[in-house]
């Protein structure tokens, strides 16, 4: 009998390992916002490499003791990379900073 769990295989399988990004842009700067649930400040990175400015984070796996039976498993945290193309003629490198907002 079907679990009342069961959404299928094509929605099971499914797992965003990239996270989605908001660019804005005015005349003075560029603001980029990364949606990512689960991610601690010390597993991401930011750097500029050869003109692009590189988001990263590697998710460190911790082990969980499940007091419950897990019926159905969709969270997913995956590292990823991210590269956006910002020449340094339009970039202020020295003034590159970046904020961490929980929740």
């Amino acid at each position: 009998m079907p679990s009342a769990f069961d959404l299928g295989a094509p929605l099971s399988r499914l797992k965003a390992s990239v996270p989605a990004v908001n660019i804005k842009e005015n005349e003075k700067n560029y603001l980029l916002e990364l949606a990512v649930p689960g991610l601690k400040k010390e597993d991401s990175n930011i750097s500029y490499e050869n003109e692009h400015l590189v988001i990263a984070s590697e998710r460190k796996t911790e082990a969980q003791e499940e007091k419950d039976q897990v019926t159905r498993r969709e969270f997913h945290y995956a590292s990823f990379q991210r590269s956006f193309f910002l020449p340094e003629e339009k970039a202020d490198i020295d003034n590159i900073n970046a904020q961490y907002k929980d929740g």
